[in-house]
């Protein structure tokens, strides 16, 4: 990484080693860099991007945020990781590279990202050429977002696929599919490659690498294991269409429910009764609570829940559509392929990659 792209205090973040693989080691930028070869950077760098035009616009603006809606954000980011106290925090920030200022401003670019509207047009750069200001921003969104273990996760997979490969690995396919996503000429690859400090030995690397996990893809992602994979988690990928409003109180939210199963009113009007919003989602059944599970299992499409207070409020929610799993549903398929290779994987790199603290195997 050259001193245009880093500045001075964030060079070790980048060079922290966060998993060996059969004694290779690899580093938060080898994470990143490699992220960005299989496209994996997309989504997060247009997220970055569109948070930090709004924080700015907002300053332009000389807008506040809600103090009590940053603390509320920090508080539960807290309690999901278990940091009860101030210093706990502390060290577990310092453990990754990040400040306090880090902390508060992820939250900060959080809260613009929903609050700023209409929301600014971001200035679009593809990852090699973003700058270093903007390149911290995106390590630091990375790691306190936890996006940074699934693709420290897919680069361990990669690297253990390629040392399980012969030498009749075709790459070209690969090759092709990476100018095409990219839109890159073999020039615009050469220069992009030295914007980031890698050459065609690197390059050449991570195409064996993405054929050789393609090909153990193929093989375990059939049609049987599919199938069976499905027949173990048709509960939990069950589809639930659902529309609900969030009560100010618990006797609002009984009031709700009271009218929505008389048909008195629409979830519309009664959310904005309450000072609401009506929200309309599509969710698995894993993706609730598992306190939350069976009221949903045993509910049918048309049925009012009220659900159980939480941090949120009172929510009330009536059931849309509810569908068995099927694997032509694209997401049911999606799910059930990462699960197969989760598994997979896990076996075939449990002796041969080894996680430096605190970069923890995730799914751990």
């Amino acid at each position: 990484m050259s001193s245009r792209r880093a500045t001075e205090g964030s060079w070790p973040a980048w060079l922290r080693v966060v998993l060996s693989c059969d004694r290779q080691s690899f580093t938060v930028k080898d994470v990143l860099d490699a992220a960005w070869f299989r496209g994996a950077l997309d989504k997060p760098l247009a997220r970055v991007l569109e948070a930090h035009a709004c924080e700015q616009q907002a300053a332009t603006l000389d807008q506040e945020p809600d103090q009590e809606t940053l603390q509320s954000m920090s508080e539960e980011f807290r309690y999901h990781r278990d940091l009860l106290t101030a210093e706990e925090t502390e060290t577990w920030l310092a453990s990754r590279d990040l400040t306090e200022d880090d902390f508060g401003s992820f939250f900060l670019r959080a809260y613009w990202l929903e609050k700023q509207a209409p929301r600014p047009a971001p200035v679009i750069l593809p990852y090699p050429e973003i700058p270093a200001e903007l390149l911290d921003l995106l390590r630091v969104d990375l790691m306190l977002s936890g996006d940074f273990d699934s693709l420290a996760e897919a680069a361990s997979w990669r690297a253990v696929a390629l040392r399980q490969s012969d030498s009749t690995l075709d790459a070209a396919p690969e090759r092709a599919r990476f100018f095409d996503r990219t839109g890159l000429s073999e020039a615009g690859l050469t220069a992009a490659l030295g914007q980031i400090e890698r050459d065609a030995g690197w390059f050449e690397e991570c195409l064996r690498m993405e054929a050789a996990f393609g090909r153990l893809s193929a093989l375990w992602l059939n049609q049987a294991e599919r199938a069976r994979a499905l027949a173990s988690r048709r509960h939990g990928l069950t589809r639930l269409q659902i529309e609900s409003l969030l009560a100010p109180s618990r006797d609002a939210a009984q009031e709700a429910v009271l009218c929505l199963r008389e048909n008195q009113a629409s979830m519309e009007e009664l959310a904005q009764a309450c000072g609401s919003h009506r929200e309309q989602r599509d969710l698995f059944l894993e993706d609730f609570a598992p306190d939350l599970q069976q009221l949903f299992v045993c509910a049918q499409p048309g049925e009012v829940l009220n659900l159980p207070e939480d941090d949120s409020g009172f929510l009330v929610c009536r059931i849309l559509a509810k569908h068995d799993p099927d694997l032509t549903d694209a997401d049911v398929s999606s799910r059930i392929d990462q699960k197969l290779l989760e598994d997979r994987f896990s076996e075939l790199t449990r002796d041969r990659v080894q996680w430096v603290q605190p970069a923890a195997r995730p799914h751990e």
